[in-house]
């Protein structure tokens, strides 16, 4: 009898559909709708920045097809847990390929995009270098990490067996919203204080500061909002969904 099948057959009481199947679907209905967002994004992007060099067009594409390849994964497992395995709820307790390869996805855009801003920050003022340093460890310490959860997932089927690395997931979400934190904070203080007093200058300024927030401030609401649901409990509805919306690609 294979690993599956062992967990397949063994004992399915207490399992809430609500808790998985439910917010795992909502899960993908909001992140469908956030690949819709960005896909629109993308394409004005292509029509109205096209002088904008080489390498940014690269990581505009590399985005939206890390996007695509998620939205797929994602696709796929709901498929399997509710079609190819329907009426199999103890199937809902496995870790599937599909479910593996998106969370191995979801460092790729949060390293991107808080990498460019890192760089942003670093040429508006060198002499914050310090400050671009550090959210750039943290970046690279929440990408490791968070492949560290989706090699976990692959190596290790069971969903039971997640409990033992919510620390390695903490430090996943952790990193990520203190970067984010960081690097909005610095970039709009940075702004900020470059004030001309002409006023259109100043106009200007103004609304790069409310960009950088709020490109900075939703995924680091969404990070900070599934911590709390994960140290509570890793089966959280919320969690779910919030772990598979994406916000980097669409935020920035």
């Amino acid at each position: 009898m294979g690993l599956q099948t062992k967990y397949v057959l063994e004992s399915t009481s207490g399992l809430v559909l609500d808790n998985t199947v439910g917010a795992v679907l909502v899960s993908v209905i909001a992140s469908a709708s956030l690949f819709g967002i960005l896909t629109t994004q993308c394409y004005y992007y292509a029509l109205r920045f096209k002088q904008d060099p080489r390498w940014l067009k690269c990581i505009v594409a590399a985005l939206w097809i890390i996007d695509t390849m998620h939205q797929m994964a994602v696709s796929a497992m709901i498929f399997q847990y509710t079609v190819h395995h329907y009426g199999d709820p103890g199937y809902l307790r496995l870790s599937t390929l599909p479910v593996s390869f998106f969370i191995m996805l979801e460092p790729l855009p949060a390293i991107i995009v808080q990498l460019y801003f890192t760089r942003r920050l670093y040429h508006l003022n060198r002499k914050l270098w310090p400050v671009a340093a550090f959210t750039g460890i943290l970046s690279i310490l929440g990408f490791v990490t968070g492949a560290a959860c989706g090699i976990r997932t692959y190596t290790h089927p069971h969903l039971a067996d997640y409990k033992k690395d919510t620390w390695l997931v903490t430090i996943w979400l952790v990193t990520s919203s203190v970067c984010d934190i960081a690097v909005t904070i610095a970039v709009a203080w940075t702004l900020y204080t470059s004030r001309t007093g002409f006023k259109q200058t100043d106009i200007l300024l103004v609304r790069l500061i409310v960009w950088t927030v709020n490109t900075g401030a939703l995924p680091a609401f969404v990070s900070s909002s599934a911590m709390p649901l994960l140290i509570h409990k890793l089966n959280h509805p919320l969690y779910s969904v919030l772990s598979l919306c994406w916000t980097f690609s669409c935020s920035w």
